[in-house]
């Protein structure tokens, strides 16, 4: 009985579940990248005074109110691989009312990971243009401190992980086969020396 037939299509079927087992684990990696499920969420540095509200955004800055009145926005700058954040004082009148997002929808198809606390005020801070997207968001917790998760991605990540899972399928699915029809050419010649 010639069994060439049967050892080229379980060549074939193995490459194959290769290829398409390639394919859905780098489009869920690429997926969970993508849309934010792998961030989490980073406690900032505590304000000058207790937390009690946020406050409209300052051109890039947030805005808190403390539980005194005062006001006190956050900047942080990245210079030479270096980061520095620092609250400054603000004064309430300039800065408009009270901004809150608790519950509320954003644009960008994020999968914002639940805050591990209880949050009294909370705002979502989205951009999302073409093929760049980043989602702050900013909550202070029940205790007063200053929770931020943070998410951007841009055109590259979408290209990478939108692609890579469509070009890595063939390949992995061709150097599985090569390696089954090559097992399976040895142990046919080794079946052939013993009889």
């Amino acid at each position: 009985m010639n069994r060439r037939p049967l050892q080229v299509l379980l060549a074939v079927a193995v490459a194959l579940a290769a290829g398409a087992l390639t394919y859905l684990a780098l489009r869920a990696i690429g997926l969970a990248a993508f849309d934010g499920s792998l961030s989490r969420w980073s406690r900032l540095t505590d304000p000058p005074e207790t937390a009690a509200r946020f406050l409209t955004p300052d051109f890039g800055a947030f805005c808190i109110e403390s539980v005194s009145g005062s006001a006190y926005c956050w900047e942080e700058t990245i210079t030479n691989q270096t980061r520095f954040e620092e609250w400054r004082e603000a004064d309430p009148d300039e800065l408009g009312g009270a901004v809150s997002d608790l519950g509320s929808p954003y644009p960008c198809d994020f999968r914002v990971a639940s805050p591990p606390f209880n949050a009294i005020d909370r705002f979502d801070d989205p951009f999302c243009f073409e093929f760049t997207y980043s989602l702050d968001s900013y909550a202070i917790s029940d205790r007063h401190e200053i929770w931020r998760w943070s998410h951007h991605t841009g055109f590259g990540s979408a290209l990478l992980w939108g692609y890579c899972p469509i070009a890595a399928s063939p390949v992995a699915a061709l150097v599985v086969g090569l390696f089954v029809s090559r097992y399976l050419r040895r142990s046919r010649l080794r079946a052939g020396q013993a009889e």
